[in-house]
C-alpha cells in the first residue's frame, strides 16, 4: 500500500494490492474486511503525516486477486463497477468507497 502524487493535478492518490485466500468464503470475507481496516488506518497515518484534516479522503484504488465474485460476501465488501475502457466489460474492478469505514461496510452487510 502506498501513497503517491500525481504530477499532472499534484494530488494525493493511495493504491493498495491484495491477494485473497481462494478455498474458503469465511476467510476470503475476514481477510477482505482486515484489508478494509489496514486501509482505514493508512489513510489516518497519510492525514496526520500530511498534516490534513481527519476527516480528508484520497482516491484510492484497491487492485490483486480477490479470487472472489462482486456479488460474494467477501467480493461485496468492496464496492463493485465493471471495466470498460478496454472493451472488456464484466471484468470486476473494485474501489475502495473512500467514506465508508471496514465497521460500517462490515455492519451494512449484515442487514
Amino acid at each position: 500500500m502506498g501513497l503517491f502524487k500525481s504530477k499532472q493535478s499534484n494530488e494525493h492518490f493511495i493504491v493498495a494490492t491484495t491477494h485473497l485466500y481462494f478455498m474458503n468464503e469465511p476467510i476470503r470475507f475476514a481477510q477482505a474486511q482486515a484489508c478494509l481496516e489496514e486501509c482505514s488506518g493508512f489513510i489516518t497515518k497519510c492525514n496526520k503525516a500530511l498534516g490534513l484534516p481527519e476527516d480528508n479522503v484520497f482516491p484510492f484504488v484497491i487492485t490483486g486477486d480477490f479470487n472472489a465474485k462482486p456479488a460474494s460476501s467477501a467480493g461485496s465488501i468492496f464496492a463493485y463497477e465493471t471495466k470498460i475502457e478496454d472493451g472488456n466489460q464484466g471484468e470486476a474492478m473494485y474501489k475502495l468507497p473512500a467514506d465508508m469505514d471496514a465497521t460500517k461496510r462490515a455492519n451494512m452487510l449484515k442487514t
